[in-house]
């Protein structure tokens, strides 16, 4: 038994394929005999059936053919979706991108329907909203610039942490949209230390939904610039405050200076003022400009409050 015309990338279930393309089945395979059609292919095919009966004594063989045809209905296959993390934000930004790329295709549709957007681990404050596109209010709806894409129920996630896109438009539009997605803080201290997720599922516009894709927004905290130590180059110092009438010294090495070898140098002290005074000296602020002297001795800076030098 042989199938003619059978489409070069279908399979059928039993049989050989030969040379011309003709697949060969033993008639005891014929019984529940398939076909697989390509790969998201649909339509029908126009096959014949051939069979060859040969005489066992004479040799002599008869051929006899018989049209038919298999229709493949379509299957509709769910869109397909892939997101790839925003750099991270720091805490005190006011909003932070929520996603970094967005790509979205349909093998058998050119247009979507709609789309699902969660934003969890939300802080107090925080609410999705879009950067880039004007919302514009059409017959009643929100609309997202000239996109044909509906933001149901108005602008921004809320407290219910859902955003909920609607409306027949490309893969590439509303792959755009996803980008455009920012998380923000209506906390005057702005975003606070954190990590949050958005979760995307498309629908195409037979109501196939995709596979849920997640990524994290990152939030870094962002360390005050007046905690900690005052610095003065490589070392921390605490503000000093002065005995009355004591002097502050401070030795540092210059940065183009070489201090393998024993650089060495000296001076001579002389404090002027009334031993009898009780009052302090203001506090030393080094990472204050001063008008104290700075002497160079060889490749080290002396800083010297109220010295004088000989």
């Amino acid at each position: 038994m042989s199938i003619l015309n059978v489409p070069k990338d279908a399979v059928l279930s039993h049989g050989t394929r030969q040379p011309d393309g003709t697949w060969t089945v033993p008639a005891g395979d014929l019984t529940g005999l398939k076909l697989l059609p390509p790969a998201d292919w649909s339509g029908t095919m126009h096959l014949t059936v051939q069979a060859t009966s040969t005489e066992t004594g004479s040799g002599g063989s008869a051929t006899s053919s018989k049209p038919f045809t298999v229709t493949v209905e379509p299957v509709n296959d769910a869109p397909e979706l892939s997101l790839t993390a925003a750099e991270h934000a720091e805490s005190g930004a006011h909003h932070a991108e929520a996603i970094g790329i967005a790509h979205a295709q349909d093998v058998d549709s050119t247009q979507l329907g709609g789309a699902v957007i969660t934003l969890s681990g939300a802080q107090p404050g925080d609410r999705l909203d879009l950067d880039g596109f004007t919302l514009h209010s059409e017959n009643g709806r929100t609309m997202i610039g000239d996109t044909g894409i509906e933001l149901v129920g108005g602008a921004g996630a809320g407290d219910a942490g859902t955003l909920t896109l609607s409306g027949h438009a490309s893969p590439e539009t509303y792959a755009a949209v996803l980008q455009s997605l920012v998380l923000e803080s209506g906390d005057p201290s702005g975003l606070g230390a954190g990590t949050r997720n958005i979760g995307v599922v498309l629908i195409d516009s037979d109501g196939a939904a995709s596979t849920r894709q997640s990524v994290d927004v990152v939030v870094d905290q962002v360390e005050s610039a007046e905690a900690g130590n005052h610095n003065i180059g490589a070392a921390a110092y605490e503000p000093t405050q002065n005995d009355a009438g004591s002097d502050v010294i401070l030795l540092m090495a210059d940065e183009s200076a070489d201090t393998s070898h024993g650089a060495t140098g000296s001076w001579t002290e002389q404090i002027d003022g009334d031993p009898s005074s009780t009052s302090s000296d203001p506090v030393a602020a080094f990472d204050q400009p001063t008008a104290d002297n700075i002497q160079t001795v060889d490749d080290l800076h002396a800083d010297a409050s109220r010295m004088h030098w000989s």
